[in-house]
């Protein structure tokens, strides 16, 4: 199976309802459900200094990242040498939900306090009311501020859906499949092996600018992702209430249930590889159970009817 119909469909497109991730260039990949690993195969594990889990966007429990703007943040720094090494062409993708509604809050941050090269900053910010991307140039640790929103546009007590795309000088900012910023800045020159997630200067005494929300689905790719990625349309999806998985993380398996009877129900079940790991057709039911691979990771599963091919549903798996 191309690995392609495992993407995350991006640049100001409609996504799905749970964004999905594709194991080309994926350079690291954070779900929240629990925990902060890595689901990529590359194992940068973050390090949750302070925090917990709250809801979804889709309202499941302990499935995003909940910091709460005074001390919580997460540390990515075993990371933070291949982010900052593919900052000249990288896509990142995360899902938001501002609760503090103050200024200066920190969303991503690579570097620390300083003025030289192994302190320079390149973050992704809420500052001067605006969400904005700060690079820093030279030994003497000179800023420039790009302001790539209006001002307040994310505070809103809702969910809202961030690409940022960077290649060379030229940045593209999209929130919820509208493109927003399309433009130049001026990249950061840093040497910096300290990234934080929630904070600025996280293992500083002078730490600060904590972020106060929700966080989810907090992917990096080492290329441009395209709209051509797109999985499938918002039509062919059924909606969240037609369907439900538990438990979700798992341990072993988990059931399904699909609300009302159906003839003919076909699962099949992707590793992050988009290989096919799992495949069967259930009769005459509207629950049944799915045992997983032994091996820990990101499964996708992939439900359709038989009768109507038009309705069918993907779901996002964790194997413990």
């Amino acid at each position: 199976m191309n690995t392609k119909l495992l993407t995350l469909f991006l640049l100001c497109y409609a996504f799905m309802a749970d964004a999905q991730i594709s194991n080309d260039g994926l350079l690291a990949y954070y779900p929240f459900d629990g925990n902060v690993q890595d689901f990529s195969t590359n194992n940068y594990d973050g390090n949750l200094a302070s925090g917990a889990y709250g809801m979804d966007e889709n309202g499941n429990p302990n499935a995003a990242l909940l910091l709460n703007g005074i001390d919580d943040y997460v540390d990515l720094s075993v990371f933070a040498p291949v982010y900052r090494d593919n900052l000249n062409k990288i896509s990142i993708y995360f899902k938001i939900k501002f609760d503090k509604e103050e200024d200066k809050q920190t969303i991503l941050s690579l570097g620390n306090f300083g003025e030289s090269l192994q302190t320079n900053v390149f973050e992704i910010e809420y500052e001067n009311d605006r969400f904005q991307v700060e690079s820093e140039t030279g030994t003497n640790a000179i800023n420039h501020e790009l302001e790539i929103d209006q001002q307040n546009s994310l505070f809103d007590g809702q969910w809202h859906q961030i690409i940022i795309l960077l290649d060379g000088e030229r940045i593209t900012y999209c929130r919820d499949n509208e493109e927003i910023f399309k433009g130049v800045y001026i990249p950061s020159q840093s040497i910096s092996t300290n990234l934080f997630l929630g904070c600025f200067g996280g293992t500083s005494l002078q730490s600060c600018c904590f972020f106060g929300g929700h966080i989810d689905e907090l992917q990096f790719y080492d290329r441009l992702l395209s709209k051509e990625e797109l999985i499938v349309s918002n039509s062919e999806i059924l909606l969240q209430e037609e369907a439900s998985i538990f438990p979700n993380p798992t341990n072993h398996n988990v059931t399904i249930n699909l609300e009302k009877q159906h003839l003919s129900i076909e699962a099949k079940l992707m590793d992050i590889q988009g290989r096919c790991v799992f495949q069967k057709r259930f009769e005459n039911t509207k629950q049944f159970e799915i045992d997983l691979p032994y091996r820990s990771g990101f499964y996708i599963l992939h439900l359709q009817n038989q009768s109507n091919k038009a309705e069918n549903y993907t779901f996002k798996i964790i194997r413990q």
